[in-house]
């Protein structure tokens, strides 16, 4: 039996999934969660879309249920330099990673009717686009995350496998939204002393060439 989610990087040529994607974004986003990423046309999508990266997560039925984006550092239109988002960043803080080796990641959220459901490899919607973002975070050569997401949601993952470090919030005291910074070296040091079926599986299919981007000094 197929499994219920998969997977997959979104080609943006590819016209009907990339309509059902920004679809998902502009009612996730724009209008469930209220925040302000709505365009003049009424749509989250903007330019920076052109230049990131998207992990989506589909249904068996072929339904957008999740996202996950990956925006370079060359890319301009970063979230944590555009307000109110960039307001989250003490004015005193100097970056803890240097930005051509970062990837900023946004636009994470997973539909809450399929947040339970499974992928073949018998993990979660948000488990498996973040392990999406770290795979092709370190295909593509990079090491640290500056990453824009729910202070709730950062604060559970640090629980779990991924040492965040939050920089600053913004937004209601009931779901503000932070900003926060990851070495995914650090990640995997802590992956392999916790849990090393998860170290395993996020790491499945990267040669040691892909790797080696957690070695090198910083």
């Amino acid at each position: 039996m197929p499994s219920p989610i998969h997977i997959a990087e979104l080609d943006l040529r590819e016209a009907v999934e990339t309509t059902d994607y920004f679809r998902f974004r502009t009612e996730h986003f724009g209008r469930r969660l209220g925040w302000p990423v709505l365009n003049d046309d009424g749509e989250d999508r903007h330019g920076v879309d052109i230049g990131s990266h998207h992990i989506v997560a589909y249904a068996d039925t072929g339904e957008v249920v999740g996202c996950i984006r990956l925006t370079p550092p060359d890319c301009p239109g970063w979230m944590i330099d555009t307000p109110p988002f960039s307001s989250a960043i003490p004015a005193d803080h100097a970056p803890g990673f240097p930005r051509h080796e970062a990837l900023e990641i946004s636009r994470l959220g997973v539909d809450t009717r399929f947040a339970l459901l499974r992928t073949e490899a018998g993990y979660t919607v948000g488990q498996a686009l973040r392990r999406g973002a770290y795979q092709a975070s370190l295909r593509l050569g990079y090491r640290y995350w500056y990453v824009v997401a729910y202070q709730k949601l950062l604060r559970r993952l640090r629980r779990d496998h991924l040492p965040f470090r939050i920089i600053g919030a913004w937004g209601g005291a009931d779901q503000p939204v932070a900003v926060a910074w990851l070495d995914l070296a650090s990640a995997y040091v802590l992956m392999a002393d916790r849990d090393r079926d998860f170290l395993h599986w996020n790491n499945a299919g990267l040669g040691l060439d892909r790797l080696a981007v957690l070695m090198e000094p910083t």
